[in-house]
Order: C-alpha cells, then sequence, then structure tokens
C-alpha cells in the first residue's frame, strides 16, 4: 500500500505481487485477499489486462470464502468492472459496476467506493450510447465529490457530464 500510495511507477503491483509469493511460500494466508486486489489495481493501472484476468480469478475464490464477504464481493465486482471497461466489454463494465453499488450500499461502504461504482457505470453506459441512463450516476459523482470536498472526483464527474453533453443533443 506505501507503495502504490507513494506512486511508483507500477502502483505497488510488484511490492503485491512479492508479498503474495510470501503468502503462498509460508503458507500464512494473511490480508491475502487484500494483496491480490492490491496486485490486480496495480496489473489494471499498467494496462496489463491478461495478468489482472488472471488474478480476478484468485480473487473471485478467496472474496467467495471471504468471512467479510459482501465488502470483498464489492471489490471483487468493482476490479473486474474496470477491467472489462478497459476492455471494451461495456455489458459486462455495466453488470459488475451495478453488483458492486449494489453491494457496497448493503455494505455501507465509505461513498467514495460507491463514486468509484459510477464512474465505471456511466463510462459503460456513455460507450453504449446510453447517455440519460448515466446521468444519474454522473450526478452521484458529483455530488459524492462536493460531499468529500475532492477535486479528483469532481474532475472525472465533470469529464464524464462533459462526455455526455457532447454525446447527446439534451443537456445531462
Amino acid at each position: 500500500l506505501y507503495e502504490w500510495i507513494g506512486g511508483t511507477s507500477d502502483y505497488g503491483k510488484t511490492a503485491a505481487l512479492e508479498a503474495l509469493s510470501f503468502v503462498e511460500s509460508s503458507g500464512i494466508h494473511v490480508m491475502e485477499h487484500h494483496l491480490v486486489a492490491r496486485a490486480v489495481f496495480g496489473a489494471l493501472c499498467m494496462g496489463e489486462l491478461a495478468l489482472a484476468s488472471e488474478l480476478l480469478d484468485r480473487l473471485r475464490v478467496l472474496a467467495a470464502r471471504s468471512r467479510s464477504g459482501r465488502l470483498d464481493m464489492y471489490q471483487y465486482h468493482y476490479l473486474p468492472g474496470w477491467l472489462a471497461l478497459l476492455s471494451g466489454d461495456f455489458d459486462a463494465a455495466l453488470h459488475h459496476a451495478e453488483n458492486s453499488l449494489r453491494i457496497a450500499r448493503e455494505a455501507a461502504t465509505p461513498v467514495f467506493h460507491q463514486a468509484f461504482d459510477a464512474m465505471v457505470a456511466a463510462y459503460a453506459l456513455l460507450a453504449l450510447k446510453r447517455v440519460a441512463e448515466a446521468a444519474p450516476y454522473i450526478d452521484m459523482i458529483l455530488q459524492t465529490a462536493q460531499h468529500l470536498e475532492s477535486p479528483v472526483i469532481e474532475f472525472s464527474g465533470l469529464l464524464l457530464r462533459a462526455a455526455a453533453e457532447l454525446t447527446s443533443d439534451d443537456v445531462v
């Protein structure tokens, strides 16, 4: 996590993979779900979609047997939604984003998690030319940004709003 926050060039992917190697060799499976998720995140950030897909298979198994199932399933659906988005499978991205958002709400995750799900859903809907359906997600992103006073989330929401307005004759 330090390497991800510190802005290393691979977003902490290498550190997470090294830690997972230790988990496997030692048999001590502490924070394995978190480490796999970090490695997936790093792979997605680096555009290594095949590695991300391989790691997601492992994450799905871990999430299914987790004691904190809803939280882990939220993250499981968010990450393959992002992978599907990057792969151009917008229907799958939307499916995963909606599942992740539903689970995030049920698990009462922090609102920024829900905003990330809304971003994936909005991008997918815009790619599918379903602009009107993207509007509530964009509104949610902007409301969350305002609530958290987050310029990064606000910028993402404004980019999505601009894309929606450029895609449609209707004002979103």
